[in-house]
């Protein structure tokens, strides 16, 4: 078994989500993984755009600059308390659907993320299936929200 949720992540998202290296896929939206970057660009999801973080820090300077949909966050990573970093990437300025992937062991519960500021949890075993799910949802509760806003401020 793997330790890490981007060390499945990593091996197996070529096949999780059908990816095809011989042609290019639609471009389905952008994600951003914080957490153990180490050859993550290169197993990017079939249309998923992956920018690796290995620090909030950094994460934070990606998601000022450009707005980023979903973000993955693992709950083990270096360095980072999960709940304030919840907290911190959820408040960026494009409000980024935030996903906490939770290692074995005592894993936090949905409404502890939300309570942070998050989207979800995804806890392993991780499964192709719902690792798609969860990304898509998570893009689509960001769309929703970003309509609801539009929506909101043209009627001020």
């Amino acid at each position: 078994m793997v330790n890490s949720p981007f060390g499945w992540l990593k091996t197996h998202i070529s096949i999780a989500l059908g990816s095809s290296h011989s042609r290019t896929p639609r471009s389905i939206g952008t994600a951003l993984v914080l957490g153990s970057p180490a050859g993550f660009a290169t197993a990017a999801p079939a249309g998923w755009r992956v920018l690796p973080a290995a620090t909030l820090d950094e994460a934070q300077v990606l998601l000022a600059r450009q707005e980023i949909p979903v973000v993955l966050c693992e709950r083990e990573a270096p360095g980072i308390d999960w709940k304030r970093a919840v907290g911190l990437l959820a408040a960026s300025p494009c409000h980024p659907s935030v996903v906490l992937l939770a290692s074995p062991g005592r894993q936090p519960r949905w409404d502890e993320v939300t309570a942070a500021g998050g989207y979800d949890v995804l806890p392993e075993p991780v499964t192709a299936d719902r690792l798609g799910r969860t990304m898509r949802s998570a893009q689509s509760h960001w769309r929703s929200r970003r309509a609801l806003e539009a929506s909101s401020a043209s009627t001020k």
